[in-house]
């Protein structure tokens, strides 16, 4: 996934394409709707599961951690956008949560949202005309203050540092808590635990990088935030199953059968 600037810019918006869909846990600042063309897509919004499957897009609100993965395989657009394209909507949900964010769409509002189309007024028309759709579902009290709050500063942390040499004693340090309750609140949230978190991130970063034709591994590793080539090389192997340089090629030539 790509992740926004920290301050978006005013009536900022987004248009990205996606086949088999997978994204690692992560928030913005700004507004996010995942629209499912064809296939079925499993949500994870601040620890709750949603299926979105053909012809259903979900809702998701800034600062809200979320993470996609493939149930069957498909397309989706993401149109990701600036609060301040709808101001009126963010006030009236502000330290509230969408309780129902799974809505249907038609085929003309994903196109309206297309990254072809420039006219700002008619994606502001389907963006409201969503929203009130969204807004039927109800709304409920958000906990920012009580348990998503440290959640979000979690996952900011590591979006924020992940080409550093962090560690969880760090993301202690950072949120002023000890260690051993960091660690147990991290597991909490992510079960997988900080440093598979944080290789996911560098991982992420390390495919953009690759499927841009960087072919200097060591330079990958490093700009990802490995502390050394045999440790990327070992985290890709596990997650993707090949090395990155089988990766590299793999994506190339995908690339030239286009």
């Amino acid at each position: 996934m790509i992740f926004e600037e920290k301050h978006s810019r005013q009536n900022y918006c987004t248009t990205l394409h996606y086949e088999d869909m997978h994204s690692i846990p992560h928030c913005q600042t700004s507004m996010e709707i995942l629209f499912v063309l064809s296939g079925t897509v499993q949500a994870l919004r601040q620890n709750q599961k949603f299926t979105v499957s053909a012809g259903q897009c979900i809702w998701v609100m800034p600062y809200e951690v979320h993470a996609y993965t493939t149930l069957t395989p498909n397309n989706v657009t993401v149109f990701i956008f600036s609060p301040d394209m709808m101001p009126d909507f963010e006030q009236t949900v502000h330290s509230q949560a969408l309780t129902c964010p799974v809505l249907s769409f038609s085929s003309e509002m994903e196109l309206t949202l297309s990254e072809y189309n420039y006219d700002l007024f008619s994606k502001k028309s389907v963006l409201y005309f969503l929203a009130s759709s969204v807004l039927k579902g109800g709304l409920s009290q958000r906990k920012t203050e009580t348990d998503m709050e440290p959640m979000v500063q979690m996952i900011l942390f590591i979006q924020e540092h992940y080409r550093e040499p962090v560690t969880l004693h760090d993301l202690a340090k950072h949120m002023g808590y000890s260690y051993n309750y960091t660690s147990h609140l991290f597991r909490q949230y992510f079960p997988e635990g900080f440093c598979q978190i944080l290789n996911q991130h560098r991982l992420d970063e390390a495919v953009h990088l690759l499927t841009s034709h960087e072919t200097n591994m060591t330079r990958v590793a490093q700009e990802c935030g490995f502390s050394t080539i045999r440790s990327f090389n070992m985290a890709f192997q596990k997650r993707y199953h090949m090395p990155p340089t089988t990766y590299y090629r793999l994506s190339l030539r995908k690339i030239e059968s286009i």
